[in-house]
């Protein structure tokens, strides 16, 4: 068996997360003869089961990955010291196997290009060392910032230096990397010179704009993902208490949330409808019965990269819906340019209960407002983020002769 394109990252094509949704999907822009996936697994994610499905999802299995949260046993500069150690002499043994392992499959499937999805610091530090022994072309795709994953796994500052010169000669020793929105891009360009192709998910290219409001007794405003925002969350509540959960009169909001973990900042009476964790199906048919959908991102400084430099997968979602779309965000984020030349619905970089207050009334009784977000909304599900425009940019950004389907 020979294979022209290894795929490394630390998903498996699937769907039960956003990453295996969007590793799925644009393989599918590929031929399958032509590729092979290399996942690393953690330790909650490397299952028997996943391992018994590695012909159906073309992967190769095992390539158990070490865990890349940092312990620090104990606080202080000793502590750090101490954590540091530790991840040089374990972690990076552990690191050359799983690198030694990857080199074994490239030469033996006769591998003549990598595509690497930077979405872990395990995966950073495996292709920093596979392109210590592998001299080909590598192809890298981003889709949260390094600084963003960094912090997310507790490195000290020593390891997030580290990690982060190597996430940045990556970046210039790729042909290529796909980025996810128009900020990183430039970014990147500026930091490391990179090439950079966006690549943003899409589902359909025909998308029906829900220009009328779906109750007259209830306005809802729903949410589907992980809540990473809270300052946001405890703004948002503020602004619905500030209105009495009521716009029009008395038309009562009703906020629907589909997430596997919550915190809401309740210190008022409020209307809510948790509905947990749904299937990507029963996602799309509660969203679709809302009026309103939401997009939050975190205000606090230290998540700045994560504002700045990604960009919401749920949009692609939100936009398919053709239901108009409040993104809640800080004046730096990354949506901020995108509402300036698509006005999706209502677009909030402040904080203000009062503010937010009336950008929700002003959609919920403004009908041709809603009716004209509502038709943005669907012309860019069905432009720029449609199936078709995800397609052509993973076409664009593989580029090599024969691998797209």
């Amino acid at each position: 068996m020979t294979k022209t394109l290894i795929v490394i990252g630390s998903v498996v094509p699937g769907g039960a997360n956003v990453g295996e949704i969007l590793l799925r999907d644009m393989l599918t822009c590929l031929k399958r003869e032509e590729f092979i996936v290399a996942p690393l697994l953690t330790g909650e994610t490397f299952t028997e089961e996943a391992r018994g499905n590695s012909e159906q999802l073309n992967t190769i299995f095992p390539l158990k990955s070490p865990p890349e949260h940092a312990v620090r046993r104990w606080g202080g500069r000793l502590g750090g010291l101490v954590c540091a150690g530790e991840r040089l002499l374990f972690y990076d043994r552990q690191i050359k196997v799983l690198v030694s392992q990857i080199e074994q499959q490239v030469r033996e499937l006769g591998i003549t290009s990598i595509w690497g999805i930077l979405n872990t610091t395990v995966v950073v530090d495996a292709l920093f060392g596979l392109m210590g022994k592998c001299d080909l072309p590598l192809y890298t795709q981003v889709w949260d910032d390094i600084d963003y994953l960094t912090q997310q796994r507790g490195l000290d500052a020593t390891m997030r230096f580290r990690t982060r010169k190597r996430f940045g000669l990556l970046l210039k020793k790729s042909v290529k990397t796909g980025v996810i929105c128009e900020t990183m891009a430039q970014s990147y360009k500026q930091r490391y010179t990179a090439r950079c192709e966006i690549i943003r998910h899409g589902l359909s290219n025909q998308v029906i704009a829900r220009t009328e409001y779906s109750s007259t007794d209830e306005f809802r405003i729903g949410f589907s993902g992980g809540m990473y925002a809270p300052d946001a969350w405890q703004a948002l509540f503020a602004a619905l208490a500030y209105i009495n959960w009521q716009v029009g009169g008395n038309k009562l909001i009703k906020l629907i949330v589909m997430s596997g973990k919550i915190t809401l900042p309740c210190t008022s009476p409020a209307h809510v409808e948790y509905l947990g964790w749904r299937t990507t199906d029963e996602v799309r048919q509660r969203l679709a019965e809302c009026d309103l959908l939401y997009v939050p991102y975190p205000f606090a400084s230290y998540l700045k990269p994560l504002a700045q430099l990604s960009f919401p997968t749920k949009l692609s979602t939100y936009v398919n819906l053709g239901r108009p779309i409040f993104a809640h965000v800080p004046e730096y984020g990354s949506l901020v340019d995108f509402y300036a030349q698509y006005p999706l619905g209502a677009l909030c970089t402040s904080l203000d209960p009062k503010i937010i207050a009336e950008q929700i009334t002003a959609l919920a009784e403004n009908t041709s407002l809603y009716e004209a977000s509502a038709k943005t909304v669907a012309w860019v599900g069905e432009k720029e983020l449609s199936h078709q425009n995800f397609v052509n940019q993973v076409k664009r950004f593989i580029e090599l002769e024969g691998l797209t389907s």
